[in-house]
């Protein structure tokens, strides 16, 4: 029997992890002009977008973040070889982070990439923030999404920016 220690047998398929990546992103870009396309909450554009956007973002995003995390830990022994230039670790900030959220005084620091994947995983609560336009029936998605959990007994909370999560899946799986 071959020795498995410490080696991987797999390799996800970057097309269909980078599919949704890019589903995540149309789900965010696509909301306001779908809102303003409405002419009233109970328009069948309306209706669809009620019945899926949120249902889908938080799928989107909970998927993609599994595969980043596989795919980093994957790529891991190759990035951090220093004979192999072409892999370079993600040093990419994708929002915010406090790791206790119930301390006035708790700093807010930089959400990198590998964290926010792990803050996806735990997330308790996933809240989409919204944006209100003028002569919308309702508010749309904006490109960030709130995450609320609890590590070590303490409750944090990190702000996902959309697009920097997005741009960072896609040199992830590169």
């Amino acid at each position: 029997m071959t020795n498995m220690v410490n080696r991987r047998n797999y390799k996800l398929n970057s097309a269909i992890v980078l599919r949704d990546v890019y589903r995540l992103l149309s789900v965010v870009q696509a909301d306001e002009p779908l809102v303003m396309a409405t002419r009233s909450d109970i328009d069948e554009f309306a209706m669809l977008r009620d019945w899926f956007a949120e249902d889908e973002l938080v799928h989107l995003l909970i998927g993609t973040a599994v595969a980043n995390r596989a795919q980093d830990d994957y790529m891991k022994s190759f990035r951090n070889d220093e004979n192999e230039l072409s892999f370079q670790t993600i040093t990419a900030q994708c929002g915010t982070l406090i790791r206790n959220y119930t301390d006035k005084n708790s700093p807010t620091e930089e959400l990198s990439f590998r964290e926010a994947c792990n803050k996806i995983i735990h997330a308790e609560k996933i809240m989409p923030e919204l944006q209100q336009v003028k002569g919308a029936y309702t508010p749309f998605l904006s490109p960030k999404v709130a995450l609320y959990g609890e590590q070590n007994g303490r409750e944090w909370k990190a702000v996902l920016d959309i697009h920097s999560y997005c741009r960072s899946s896609y040199i992830n799986f590169q």
